[in-house]
């Protein structure tokens, strides 16, 4: 049972998946937190062979920060929930931060595939 809660929080709430037969080299790691509601934050981090990903978020009334680790190498995909289409890290919109390769919306959230590094992004 535990293994199932587990699975549940790092691959849901946290959002870390790890695939290391991905296609290319930036969905070998994908970062999508799903907040909800009954909780107002969720962290976790997983030592991979690139090194160390980390996955938070913190909700602030309606506001919600997601703090974000890419280790060195493939770089990788955050996928954020819809309503975070005018997201920002580092105080500009996310599209003009550093270190982000590109922003998309798409069905399952908005898509952003990022270089390795850490990003704060808030909502």
């Amino acid at each position: 049972m535990l293994g199932h809660a587990e699975g549940w929080f790092y691959g849901a709430l946290a959002g870390i998946r790890v695939d290391h037969a991905a296609a290319s080299a930036n969905q070998i790691l994908t970062i999508a937190p799903r907040p909800v509601a009954s909780l107002s934050a969720a962290a976790a981090t997983h030592r991979s062979v690139y090194g160390r990903i980390a996955s938070r978020w913190q909700r602030d009334g309606t506001r919600i920060t997601y703090d974000i680790t890419l280790p060195p190498g493939p770089g990788g995909t955050i996928i954020l929930p819809a309503d975070a289409i005018n997201a920002r890290e580092g105080g500009v919109p996310l599209a003009q931060a550093r270190g982000i390769r590109s922003v998309e919306a798409t069905a399952e959230g908005i898509r952003v595939v990022a270089q390795s590094g850490r990003y704060r992004i808030e909502t």
